[in-house]
């Protein structure tokens, strides 16, 4: 895209406050510091986020257009008035204005549109496309950028010079897809299925159903899976213009497929095609043939594209983020090298890199047209990389003259034989490369764990559970994102910086090493100290942290350290015990407490907060209710007596916030909800933990296995080794047969005691090998059923993995 202001003013029923700048590119993400002249920032507002905040910050970093919405426009008066070059197009509601001037630069496109939609699968279908029509010229929409702003935004990313353009279309709430369809104006409908993913919005799967097929409102094709009755009958019944193009087993599809494990065969225009398939799941065998019946339906070479199924390529569908060596971190975004999705990766990189250098790894493009490397280059250009490192001889030409330090290697092998010279430390390297060229193998060389075992942490669904969250509040009530032991054993830092760019108003820790550690990685939200000790002073004053304060003694000594450091209204958090008989103030303790405070003025009271024993358990709610009263009345009682009525309130954990929504008072705690454990409808899991097979043997009969010979072989058996054991986290309760693995999709369980590094489990009848990934566990109700077995809580499961076992984190 590229207008002046003045356009985009007249296009959206707008006006122009400033300059008339020229834009050709949208950011909507605040962290998103391009310097680009030409950038336009779009200030969304939204119940968790309100964009317009972050423009002063912005225009200092040389952002100089804005879309903003009316009740701005004093400030962007202001703002003019003070620098000449600002220009704002002020519009009713910006989300609605972005979407009608993508709706009319869909009207410039010639290329055929194709709108991929359905339940799931929507992401991998359009990168295996994408594999399947090599040396096309191809946009996609980066990501999962199928949402109210993500559909918008990706079609103003069109260059307008491409064969063909894969936008996802994704809803969450009846009357959504409309709004799309007129954005999008498909002459290709993709609908990959439908099942009850995301259902908690809709009455019915049909009503869901017949949602998102108002994409194929206009469309001129449209392709699916006839083998789902209930979309092959709304089709039927509703779809009336379009050519169809369906697969499946049924003899009357266009396409008609028959499924194995390992190998697909179909039968199109009179032609049998056999190949053999890289995934043995249902799932991937839908993916594949919807990519070739859209391969069949925009006529691209369907015989190259089934010679390239083999190699299809498994797709990590978000960055991933994990520990590098010499105090680096990583971000892995090789599943893909394209100008679009090296955009967003950039802007991920500043966004998290604090202090810290910016090395960009990356090889050739995967487009052919050199005119993408000019468009790189202009692209780098609004980012500080310190170094460069190309691998490729097309980039090696493309990036000839790029103004940066660039050194480029001929090959992959190449770069890995240099890099023990090269002194990567201190760093956030970004590793972008096409599949050609293997970079897994850079990857792994500058990890800092090499454990086959990783836990994988979604910060998606991270930020999905704070929102879920969120939306059961009250407007103005605040939030405090309990990241203690490590952020439940998912990582501090990593889960912090994601809550705070959700907006979360404070993060609590348990103790003062967490804290120092998160300012030192840039974290700049208040932070609670909950276990604070006298020896933590010092530190809790040099890093601006707030302690909690629980006793008399602890009150008195923090005072006393604050009056020898000429310390004021140093904000503190009042704990209140209720029955937990934990740490806190007891009732009796109140009016002395009441006192202390009246008598200094050094500290100053931020909150006011007790802690429920017993919220998550419906037979012990009359404890519940009382500790809620008892709270109510004590701070009640406190805020009065003190004549500090802004002072914020606080009680409810997560099961708190569901079950009690009368207590959130002024602030809830955020704590293991968030992290995916909770019956909350549209809280999502975030954990996988996942190991692999190292070896697999044959065992006879009356043979044993492990430790002490506690069991044996019923029968002759194949085992596997995994490599996880219980000094990794994996309880030694959980062995012989009180746990089951996922191989493959089937269940395998343990056998033998769990050891300190392994364990073995019964892979008998299971099509595996040396090598292969094993799932521990990757859903809430796996982690739930875990803690039963050992007879604990999903708390310990989560915090009790080891931290030699390597982070890997997605987004």
């Amino acid at each position: 895209m590229r207008y002046r202001l003045e356009q985009i003013a007249e296009i959206v029923d707008g006006i122009v406050v400033g300059k008339n700048n020229e834009v050709n590119n949208i950011l909507f993400d605040s962290r998103n510091t391009n310097r680009n002249s030409n950038s336009l920032f779009l200030a969304i507002e939204s119940q968790n986020r309100n964009g317009h905040q972050y423009i002063k910050g912005l225009v200092t970093c040389g952002v100089l257009s804005y879309f903003v919405s009316k009740k701005y426009q004093d400030n962007a008066n202001e703002i003019t008035q003070h620098n000449n070059q600002i220009g704002f197009v002020v519009v009713e509601d910006t989300l609605c204005a972005i979407q009608k001037l993508a709706q009319e630069y869909r009207k410039t496109l010639s290329m055929p549109l194709v709108a991929v939609c359905g339940s799931n699968g929507k992401t991998i279908t359009k990168e295996w496309i994408v594999q399947m029509m090599p040396n096309n010229n191809i946009f996609r929409s980066p990501k999962s950028y199928n949402s109210q702003l993500g559909v918008p935004v990706s079609i103003l990313m069109i260059s307008g010079d491409e064969k063909l353009a894969i936008i996802e279309a994704g809803i969450s709430e009846p009357n959504e897809m409309e709004k799309l369809e007129k954005i999008i104006k498909p002459e290709v409908v993709l609908f990959t299925n439908i099942n009850t993913a995301h259902q908690e919005n809709f009455k019915d799967i049909n009503e869901k159903l017949s949602e998102k097929m108002k994409i194929a409102t206009s469309c001129k094709l449209i392709i699916y899976n006839s083998d789902d009755k209930i979309v092959s009958n709304y089709i039927d019944q509703n779809i009336k213009e379009a050519k169809k193009i369906s697969w499946g087993e049924s003899p009357n599809n266009t396409i008609k497929s028959k499924y194995t494990k390992d190998k697909i065969v179909f039968d199109y225009q009179e032609n049998t095609y056999h190949t053999d398939v890289p995934f043995g799941d249902f799932g991937s065998y839908q993916n594949i043939m919807n990519a070739l019946s859209l391969v069949v339906g925009v006529k691209g070479d369907l015989t190259t594209a089934v010679g390239l199924i083999p190699d299809l390529e498994s797709i990590e569908m978000r960055m991933q983020l994990v520990e590098g060596r010499n105090n680096c971190r990583i971000i892995n975004d090789s599943y893909s090298n394209d100008i679009n999705s090296l955009a967003i990766a950039l802007n991920y990189m500043n966004s998290i890199s604090a202090d810290q250098k910016h090395i960009l790894i990356i090889s050739d493009f995967a487009q052919s047209d050199w005119s993408i490397y000019a468009k790189a280059k202009e692209l780098l250009k609004q980012y500080d990389i310190d170094t460069i490192y190309s691998i490729g001889d097309k980039i090696k030409e493309g990036f000839k003259d790029i103004e940066s330090n660039h050194i480029n290697y001929g090959s992959t092998e190449d770069f890995c034989k240099y890099i023990n010279k090269i002194k990567l430390n201190n760093s956030t390297i970004l590793i972008k490369g096409s599949r050609v060229f293997s970079f897994e193998k850079i990857t792994s060389f500058l990890q800092e764990k090499t454990h086959s075992t990783t836990l994988q942490i979604d910060l998606e669904a991270l930020v999905n559970n704070y929102k879920t969250l969120k939306y059961k509040l009250k407007k103005n009530v605040k939030t405090v994102g309990m990241i203690k032991a490590r952020a439940y054993g998912s990582g501090t830092y990593e889960i912090a910086s994601s809550l705070c760019d959700a907006g979360i108003d404070y993060l609590a820790v348990a103790y003062i090493d967490e804290g120092v550690t998160l300012r030192e990685n840039g974290i700049t939200k208040p932070i609670i100290i909950l276990n604070s000790s006298v020896n933590d002073f010092e530190l809790i004053i040099k890093h601006g942290l707030q302690p909690e304060i629980y006793s008399p003694y602890i009150f008195d000594m923090f005072d006393k350290y604050c009056k020898s450091n000429n310390l004021n209204q140093y904000l503190v958090h009042i704990k209140i015990d209720t029955g937990m008989n934990r740490l806190g103030f007891k009732k009796s303790d109140i009016a002395e407490l009441c006192n202390r405070i009246q008598k200094t003025d050094t500290i100053k009271i931020e909150s006011i907060f007790s802690h429920l024993s017993s919220a998550d358990d419906a037979e012990l709610d009359a404890v519940t209710t009382k500790q809620i009263e008892q709270f109510d009345k004590i701070s009640t009682e406190m805020i009065s007596t003190l004549g500090i009525p802004k002072t914020i309130r606080h009680i409810c954990n997560s099961s708190g916030i569901v079950r009690f929504p009368d207590a959130h008072f002024d602030m809830v705690r955020f704590g293991l909800a968030m992290y995916g454990v909770s019956d909350l409808a549209g809280i999502k899991n975030i954990s996988t933990l996942k190991s692999s097979i190292i070896q697999i043997k044959d065992v006879k009969k009356g043979e044993a296995i492990g430790y002490n010979q506690k069991s044996f072989a019923d029968s002759d058996i194949r085992i596997a080794i995994v490599s996880i054991g219980y000094a990794d986290g994996l309880n030694r309760t959980l062995g012989r047969g009180n746990w089951s693995m996922k191989v493959g999709g089937e269940l395998a369980p343990t056998i033998g005691n769990v050891s300190m590094d392994n364990c073995a489990i019964d892979i008998t009848g299971i099509n595996t090998h040396e090598g292969d990934e094993v799932i521990v566990f990757d859903s809430k109700e796996d982690i739930i059923k875990m803690a039963d077995t050992i007879g604990t809580i999903p708390y310990e499961i989560l915090t009790s993995i080891s931290s030699r076992i390597k982070r890997e984190y997605y987004k």
